[in-house]
């Protein structure tokens, strides 16, 4: 059931991210600036520090504003934004985990 299903989620995400931002909770959306700037908040970074994903172009556009790095993530292609994460990452000298 969604429940159960939205339960398990969260539990994989907890356990792979260290914040977790649901529009429903904080009231917030993409891709409305505070959005973002929430999240940056959470995780006490600048925006400039953020790789961000989405599907949606007026969400990539929008972190683009803010300074972030946006990487679309095409539906069915989603191991092509892996291998883009992976390569920012290792050019920013950044930690890379095994994806």
């Amino acid at each position: 059931n969604d429940v159960t299903s939205g339960k398990m989620r969260d539990e994989i995400f907890q356990a792979l991210f260290d914040e977790f931002v649901e529009s429903s909770v904080v009231g917030l959306r993409k891709p409305d600036a505070r959005f973002y700037l929430h999240a940056c908040n959470l995780l006490e970074v600048g925006p400039e520090e953020v790789v961000f994903l989405d599907d949606i172009g007026k969400n990539l556009r929008a972190a683009d504003r803010l300074g972030m790095t946006a990487v679309q993530v095409e539906i069915g292609r989603e191991q092509q934004a892996v291998d883009v994460v992976k390569k920012l990452v290792r050019a920013r000298g950044a930690f890379a985990p095994k994806i």
